[in-house]
């Protein structure tokens, strides 16, 4: 269960940005446009939690990963639990992976960097 964060936190914490906001595009935002944006923050975040959830990238297992980007690299940045990292040791071939995973290194960019919707 996700604590609640105390609105004088995020305030102070986005206060910076309002500010540059304003200095250097002579842009004053209103509540509501402030409202917006820590909450397109917030999903960003919780889609990040979801994508990087530390459970086994292989379909059908969801053992708890212990090894990110190392197995099976040169089709994606897998995450795999201790089973799985071991048969990519002893060079077995990538099982199918789940289906979320797939779509998760198919936005990546060539730079490699994931690119999702918030």
């Amino acid at each position: 269960m996700q604590q609640a964060i105390n609105p004088i936190y995020i305030a102070e914490a986005y206060q910076p940005l309002f500010n540059m906001m304003q200095q250097e595009h002579n842009l004053i935002l209103t509540v509501g446009e402030m409202d917006d944006i820590i909450s397109a923050v917030s999903k960003v975040e919780e889609n990040l939690t979801e994508l990087y959830r530390n459970v086994c990238d292989v379909n059908g297992c969801n053992n708890t990963a212990s090894s990110g980007g190392v197995n099976w690299k040169e089709q994606g940045y897998w995450s795999t639990c201790p089973k799985h990292s071991q048969d990519a040791r002893e060079g077995e071939s990538m099982p199918p992976m789940k289906n979320e995973a797939i779509a998760r290194e198919a936005s990546r960019l060539p730079n490699g960097i994931l690119m999702y919707q918030a």
